[in-house]
């Protein structure tokens, strides 16, 4: 059923895709310490809720304004997110266009046998 041009495509993306999971691991470890901070987050909430009328209060309130006014994120060239949606749009990228070279293959195969056909020695 598959020929030798598409398993060799399906092999080739599929490396690709790997190789770039190394590559965004870092947005996986961003995701992780965001959810981090957003337990923290509400773990100083309720600190500040016991602690209203004090020092100690204040200070959690400071600090819960430091992380709504900064949110802890990074981001590549001032374009990309760097979080899990990243990865997640990079995947439908590779799985579309790898659908797209699997539709025109039978075009492509074609073309290449009628050039070859065409092709005087």
């Amino acid at each position: 059923m598959f020929t030798e041009f598409s398993f060799t495509t399906l092999l080739i993306s599929s490396q690709h895709f790997l190789c770039s999971l190394v590559v965004f691991f870092p947005c996986l470890i961003m995701e992780m310490i965001s959810e981090d901070i957003e337990n923290m987050r509400a773990i100083v909430a309720d600190k500040m809720i016991i602690c209203l009328g004090n020092d100690q209060g204040n200070e959690c309130l400071y600090f819960l304004q430091c992380l709504r006014q900064r949110p802890m994120n990074y981001v590549i060239w001032r374009a990309f997110n760097m979080n899990f949606r990243l990865l997640l749009n990079y995947s439908s990228l590779v799985i579309t266009y790898l659908i797209c070279l699997l539709q025109f293959k039978p075009i492509l195969i074609n073309f290449t046998v009628n050039v070859n056909s065409t092709v005087q020695y």
